[in-house]
């Protein structure tokens, strides 16, 4: 049994649901970036992998029409 203690924050308890989550698998793949966007990320020492996923979620985010299982026209 574990003892969960008052100073702690209530964002550090675990939960059922958070303590089973596994995070999503990863794997490698191969991107075309241009040179300019990616020296200027390093110079920046930005996570290139991770901007370049951050970007990918995005642009799946915009291209679903809110409330609907559609995607929007012509979008991707």
């Amino acid at each position: 049994m574990r003892i969960l203690y008052a100073h702690r924050c209530p964002e550090e308890f675990p939960t059922p649901s958070t303590a089973r989550q596994q995070k999503p698998k990863r794997r490698p793949v191969n991107l075309s970036i241009r040179e300019d966007i990616l020296s200027e990320a390093k110079a920046l020492q930005l996570n290139a992998s991770k901007a370049a996923e951050a970007a990918i979620v995005a642009a799946i985010n915009l291209a679903w029409i809110p409330g609907t299982n559609r995607l929007r026209f012509g979008y991707i």
